[in-house]
């Protein structure tokens, strides 16, 4: 092991062991619990994402397209059969909050997004 990278990883187990001690505090800290991620699932509404979708001028096969899904797994989500999980779930979010950077993200800008009027 290079010696320098030694030096960092020891350095490194030794701020854990004060951290965990109290004797200082954590430079970076992660909120994220289980329960963010049942909040989200119990706020999807099929509703939201067919407006979203209506709102970006898309068709059922365009809006999948853009999700990378098949078109019958948003048809289920849209009818309330079934809910998206995990990364579909968070996509949907980002998407819902703002759509041209997701979009322009994960694809080439084809279509320009038009915003309603309203």
């Amino acid at each position: 092991m290079d010696k320098k990278l030694f030096k960092d990883l020891i350095a490194s187990v030794r701020e854990a062991g004060r951290i965990s001690r109290g004797e200082i505090p954590a430079t970076r800290v992660h909120a994220y619990s289980g329960e963010m991620a049942n909040q989200m699932r119990r706020d999807f509404k099929p509703a939201q994402l067919v407006k979203t979708r209506r709102n970006l001028h898309m068709s059922q096969s365009e809006f999948a397209d853009v999700m990378l899904i098949p078109k019958a797994t948003l048809q289920s989500w849209e009818q309330g059969r079934r809910k998206p999980e995990g990364p579909a779930l968070v996509l949907i979010t980002l998407i819902n909050k703002n759509p041209s950077t997701v979009i322009n993200s994960l694809h080439r800008p084809t279509k320009k997004l038009r915003k309603r009027a309203g």
